[in-house]
């Protein structure tokens, strides 16, 4: 096995907030080579890690050796800690890989995760309070455990102190950087530098941050959307036939298709009795989490209220 083409970095998440934008931002830079499909799922996907490690190198970094930064960002692999970090030191007994990860207040992480599988992946018809109400006995289903899909777990994705407290058990914290969702939505650049530094690489790479990814939208074709999406099968056409297609056409354009087929749209608010109660919930992970990381999240806590936080961002924006 050709170890100059082992990813030394992985961009852990969390799901749905700023890892796509991290993602685009490093591939940018002419030392960071990042796998062509962002999220490879090999060592969250039970089917995917069977394949060996041999498989996931050719499919993934077969181009990667020249680089001295080589990555990919799953973000399943923050949310299933517990399965992943185990196979990482498996696969890294000595030469331990660089973590990123970035976190995003919890309650507005859940309710963007909650609509972004109602409008993009098409597998969610309850409301939210009846998700959460349930939650504990749809994560068990067995495709999802064994593929490691992170669907429905919209309040265990924000358990981050949890996640990060697993791979500190097999993995260096000199080896981990700590981003908040808030430093890339204010200074996207500083992040950039942030990260470059922590690599190794070139701080003063000049990087577009023009582009804000993966935000909140709905498709303008459902039937669309759900071919694009591997995730989900549609009535129109047998799931062979499907698949077969799908295989055809290359990520890249995949991905070009699903911008394409986007429309902007922002959710309707969150309860004020579902934050609270959220709110509540999270209490303890906040406050630990903030002490592993060393990073103020007072803004996450109970008495804080989404739509007070929206207003103050509008307030920032000079008129």
């Amino acid at each position: 096995m050709n170890r100059n083409r082992m990813p030394n970095l992985f961009v852990l998440g969390a799901s749905k907030a700023g890892s796509t934008s991290l993602y685009y931002y490093l591939r940018q830079h002419r030392d960071i080579f990042m796998s062509v499909k962002k999220e490879t799922y090999f060592f969250n996907a039970d089917s995917l890690y069977e394949k060996g490690i041999e498989w996931y190198l050719s499919t993934h970094f077969r181009k990667a050796s020249s680089f001295p930064v080589r990555g990919e960002a799953t973000t399943n692999y923050l949310a299933l800690a517990g399965k992943v970090a185990p196979r990482l030191a498996l696969a890294y007994p000595n030469d331990h890989p660089r973590f990123i990860a970035i976190f995003r207040d919890p309650v507005e992480r859940a309710h963007s995760q909650y609509w972004h599988e109602v409008n993009k992946l098409l597998t969610e018809k309850w409301s939210l309070e009846e998700a959460l109400l349930h939650e504990e006995e749809r994560v068990k289903d067995a495709d999802l455990l064994a593929e490691g899909k992170i669907n429905y777990r919209y309040f265990r994705n924000g358990l981050y102190s949890q996640q990060v407290e697993t791979y500190l058990q097999y993995f260096d914290k000199s080896h981990f950087l700590f981003l908040l969702f808030e430093d890339l939505r204010s200074d996207p650049r500083a992040v950039c530098r942030a990260m470059f530094q922590f690599l190794g690489v070139d701080d003063s790479f000049p990087v577009d941050v023009s582009t804000r990814y993966n935000v909140a939208g709905r498709p303008r074709s459902r039937t669309f959307e759900a071919f694009l999406n591997e995730k989900r099968s549609i009535k129109v056409l047998s799931r062979p036939l499907m698949r077969a297609l799908q295989r055809l056409l290359p990520y890249e354009i995949k991905d070009y298709l699903m911008t394409k087929n986007t429309v902007s749209w922002r959710y309707p608010a969150l309860s004020r009795e579902t934050e609270s109660s959220l709110r509540l919930r999270y209490r303890d992970e906040v406050m630990r989490l903030q002490t592993l990381i060393g990073r103020d999240l007072s803004d996450w806590m109970p008495g804080k209220h989404l739509s007070d936080k929206r207003h103050r961002r509008t307030q920032q924006i000079p008129g």
